[in-house]
């Protein structure tokens, strides 16, 4: 995003912002990332609660 930010975006002389798709491209990968995290974070928490659900039992 630093680089996007620092190189590929400019305002043209009527006033229209022009960027790359490097930002949205950078914004859905972190979104894609932190999705991945939870669901591995979810797994392991419900995984906890089944083997101690079955050491109860």
């Amino acid at each position: 995003m630093l680089i996007e930010h620092s190189l590929y975006q400019y305002v043209d002389n009527n006033g229209v912002l022009h960027e790359s798709l490097f930002l949205p491209l950078s914004i859905l990968c972190f979104a894609l990332g932190l999705f991945f995290v939870a669901s591995l974070l979810a797994r392991k928490v419900i995984e906890l609660f089944k083997s101690t659900r079955a050491e109860e039992s």
